[in-house]
């Protein structure tokens, strides 16, 4: 650099155009290169922000009390932070739904998955219950009058509905 420098006056050094031009080209690569790692960086808390949903479909098809008590302590867990939930009974799941149904507890808080959907509906889960299950299950075909107070019968129109709105996220157990 100092071959290409002269002495312009007294204390005075004077630079070629060519290198002042080149020092700018630099400098403001470098201003970019630090404003574009600055907003990469950002990205993902930004994303996470807007992208975190407001609803959830949970959709209870098992059987098996272990799967409903997992997918209804969630459920729970999601009403407690004030989100909005719909658990959807299907299948034989639906049975939690029906009034004389007494389903064993489970370990380690010794309720059962009823009382589970129970405790989420009373913190303000929606639970309904496949419109297909009350006419097609059992021995015996049941109807909307079989079913517990918290729990009402789903029509497709309406899931359908809550499917599509922004921000839903689906669970299926």
């Amino acid at each position: 650099m100092l071959h290409c420098m002269k002495k312009f006056g007294p204390g005075r050094t004077f630079k070629p155009k060519y290198q002042v031009n080149r020092m700018n080209r630099i400098s403001s690569r470098l201003s970019g290169v630090v404003l574009v790692t600055m907003a990469l960086l950002a990205l993902p808390f930004t994303a996470v922000a807007e992208d975190e949903p407001d609803s959830f479909l949970i959709s209870l098809n098992s059987a098996e009390g272990q799967v409903q008590g997992m997918a209804l302590e969630l459920a729970t867990k999601l009403a407690q932070r004030d989100k909005e939930v719909m658990v959807l009974l299907c299948g034989d799941a639906g049975d939690l739904a029906l009034e004389e149904n007494i389903p064993s507890a489970l370990r380690p808080r010794d309720i059962s998955p009823k009382e589970m959907m129970l405790e989420a509906a009373s913190l303000g889960a929606t639970v309904k219950v496949c419109h297909l299950y009350l006419p097609n299950s059992g021995f015996r075909q049941y109807d909307v009058d079989d079913l517990v107070e918290e729990v009402t019968e789903a029509n497709a129109e309406d899931i359908a509905e809550y499917m599509l709105k922004p921000r839903v996220r689906t669970f299926s157990y």
